[in-house]
């Protein structure tokens, strides 16, 4: 479960479409799976950080493999985890994620991925 997704998702429609030269846009892809799974894993790890780069040390080997593919380029929207919270109260539309602590995690995980990757970043 950790992966399938993944791997399906990428051997099904990116690698399939990269093969035929069509530019592929994920609005989520690598980047998201290691900053939500990092959060479900850290009581595995010793927390968020640890859980982090055992994600990315896990994708690289499957890159290795051409299991899985790196991104060219990701572009990073953010916005404040205050504001956000009230936007999505004021809609009612209040997900398992959609939590100030939550959105506090998430916001430091793609930090630390910004700073990791500032290559394919911006």
């Amino acid at each position: 479960m950790l992966l399938a997704a993944q791997l399906d998702n990428s051997e099904r429609k990116i690698l399939g479409a990269l093969a035929q030269n069509a530019i592929v846009i994920a609005d989520r892809y690598i980047d998201s799976w290691f900053v939500y799974q990092s959060i479900r894993l850290a009581p595995y790890f010793d927390g968020e950080t640890q859980a982090l780069e055992f994600l990315i040390h896990l994708n690289e080997l499957l890159v290795a493999k051409r299991l899985l593919i790196e991104p060219h380029l990701t572009v990073w929207l953010s916005d404040d985890p205050y504001r956000t919270i009230k936007r999505a109260e004021r809609k009612q539309k209040i997900s398992k994620y959609e939590n100030l602590p939550m959105q506090l995690k998430v916001e430091t995980q793609y930090g630390i991925i910004y700073e990791r990757f500032p290559q394919r970043i911006i």
